[in-house]
C-alpha cells in the first residue's frame, strides 16, 4: 500500500507461447507457422491425413455450393489487411493435405423430403423429423465402401428456419432448449465420422458487407477438417515431458429426469497436445444445498476420475506419466483435494493442483485495437485475452480479463508453472 493509500500493484508480461510447426518449425501465430512451416503433424510424419474423403449431406444446389466452395478455398484465398492469407488446402501447400470427392458421399435432401418437413406441425416435430432423417443419410455414409472420413452438412435455408433450434416442456426434465447443430453432430459420433455444418452464407469466395473475410472463413474451417481427420496443426512448445495435464470440468446431461444430476468431463493430454476426453462419473448437486452453483467431487469421486483418466492415457498413449497437472475453473474444496493427492501420490512422481476462475471486474484496454502478444499477469490474477465490439468504429477493442491461478498443490518451481500458465491463458481465452 502507498502513502496515499492507492495500493501498489506490480504487473508483468508472461511471453505469448511458441507454438511447433512442420520440421520444427516455431511460431507464436498458429496461422503464421502453418503458411511458413506446414502442420505439426506433417513433418516429420505422425498422423498427418495425406486426404480426405469429404461427404455432403442437403439439397443437391447445397451440396454443389458447398463443393464448390471447398475446392476453390483449397486453392488458397489472398488475405487484406489483418486478414491473413489462407495458403490453401492441396497435397502440395498449406496444409499439405488434398481433398477428394465422389458421388457415392453425397447424400441428397429431395424436394419430397423437404417439403414433408417444414409441414410437419409443431416446432419440436419438425426438429425431431429432421433429426431422425439426417441420422439415416449419415447411417448411409457411414455403411458406404469407403465410408467419408469429414462430412458437410449443407441445409438449404427453409429447413435451417424451420427446425434450428426448439424450446419445449417435458413433464419429467422441464425445460428443453435443442440446438440443431449440436444434436446433428451428437448422432454423428455414434458412426465416428467428423461432421461440419455449413450455412448458406459461409462458403463464398469474396468478402461481402458485414460478413467475415473469406480467408479467415477458410482458416477455421481447414483447421478444424485437419484436426478432426486426425492431423495437429500444431503442438506446445517447451512443457516439461512425461507430464499429464488432466481438466476437469462439469455439465449437466441432456434429457436427465433430475435438476441436479450432474456428469464429470475430463480431457486427458501430454505436452505435445496429444490426448482424450472421458466421460466421468454422475453425482447430485444441489445448488441451494451447498451454497455454490460449481459442482465439487467428494474424495473417493475425486480419486477415481484420477485412475480412470491415467489408465485410459497409459493404454491410449502408451507411456506412464511422470507428473500430473490437475486442472479446473473453480476452487478445490478440501475433501476433493485429497482425493486428487492420495490418487496422484499412488501414480506419479510429482503433481499440480492449479484452479483459474474469474476474479476480478477490472480490464486492461492497450491501446492497440489488435490483441497482445503476451499475457499479463499481476497480483490479481494471471489475465486472458477477450474482445468486444467497440461501438464507436467498426473495429473490435481488444482487453484484458482478470483470471485468478490458484496453486492448491505443487511441486513444480515457478518457472515451469509461469509458461504452463501462458498456455492455459491461451486455452481459457
Amino acid at each position: 500500500m502507498s502513502s496515499n493509500g492507492i495500493a501498489d500493484i506490480e504487473a508483468e508480461y508472461i511471453d505469448e507461447p511458441l507454438l511447433t510447426f512442420g520440421n520444427g518449425g516455431m511460431h507464436v501465430d498458429p496461422k503464421e507457422g502453418i503458411a511458413r512451416y506446414g502442420p505439426w503433424s506433417w513433418q516429420p510424419a505422425r498422423r498427418h491425413p495425406s486426404s480426405i474423403r469429404v461427404g455432403f449431406i442437403g439439397s443437391a444446389e447445397t451440396m454443389q455450393k458447398a463443393e464448390d466452395f471447398y475446392r476453390g478455398a483449397a486453392e488458397g484465398i489472398a488475405g487484406e489487411g489483418p486478414h491473413m492469407t489462407f495458403p490453401g488446402f492441396r497435397a502440395d501447400r498449406g496444409f499439405f493435405t488434398d481433398l477428394t470427392f465422389a458421388d457415392q458421399h453425397r447424400q441428397v435432401l429431395s424436394q419430397t423430403e423437404v417439403g414433408t418437413l417444414t409441414k410437419l406441425e409443431g416446432d419440436r416435430a419438425r426438429f425431431e423429423g429432421l433429426l431422425e432423417l439426417l441420422d439415416t443419410k449419415l447411417a448411409l455414409l457411414a455403411e458406404s465402401d469407403q465410408p467419408p472420413e469429414y462430412v458437410v452438412l449443407a441445409l438449404p435455408d427453409r429447413l435451417v428456419k424451420a427446425a434450428r433450434v426448439v424450446d419445449y416442456h417435458d413433464p419429467k426434465v422441464g425445460l428443453i432448449h435443442r440446438d440443431l447443430r449440436r444434436a446433428f453432430k451428437a448422432r454423428a459420433m455414434r458412426y465416428r465420422i467428423p461432421t461440419q455444418v455449413l450455412l448458406s452464407d459461409t462458403p463464398r469466395l469474396k468478402q461481402s458487407p458485414g460478413q467475415d473475410h473469406p480467408a479467415e472463413v477458410a482458416w477455421d474451417l481447414f483447421t478444424g477438417a485437419y484436426f478432426k481427420a486426425g492431423g495437429s496443426p500444431w503442438a506446445p512448445t517447451g512443457l516439461p515431458s512425461g507430464t499429464c495435464f488432466i481438466g476437469v470440468s462439469f455439465y449437466r446431461a441432456l434429457g436427465s429426469e433430475s435438476k441436479v444430476i450432474q456428469t464429470s468431463l475430463v480431457q486427458a493430454f501430454d505436452e505435445h497436445g496429444e490426448g482424450l476426453v472421458l466421460r466421468g462419473h454422475e453425482f447430485e448437486w444441489d445448488p441451494d444445498k451447498e451454497g455454490t452453483r460449481s459442482p465439487h467431487l467428494t474424495a473417493a469421486m475425486s480419486g477415481a476420475l484420477i485412475e480412470m483418466a491415467l489408465d485410459r492415457y497409459e493404454l491410449e498413449l502408451n507411456t506412464r506419466p511422470r507428473r500430473a497437472v490437475v486442472q479446473k475453473t473453480s476452487r478445490f474444496w478440501p475433501a476433493e483435494a485429497e482425493g486428487f493427492r492420495e490418487a496422484l501420490h499412488k501414480r506419479v512422481d510429482r503433481f499440480d493442483l492449479v484452479s483459474l476462475s474469474p476474479t476480478s471486474d477490472v480490464r486492461l484496454f492497450p491501446e492497440s485495437k489488435y490483441r497482445h502478444s503476451a499475457v499479463p499477469a499481476s497480483d490479481l490474477g494471471c489475465w486472458t485475452s477477450c474482445t468486444r465490439p467497440d461501438s464507436r468504429s467498426n473495429s473490435r477493442t481488444f482487453h484484458m480479463a482478470a483470471t485468478f491461478l490458484h496453486r492448491c498443490s505443487s511441486q513444480t518451481t515457478m518457472a515451469t508453472t509461469r509458461l504452463e500458465r501462458a498456455f492455459c491463458a491461451r486455452l481459457w481465452s
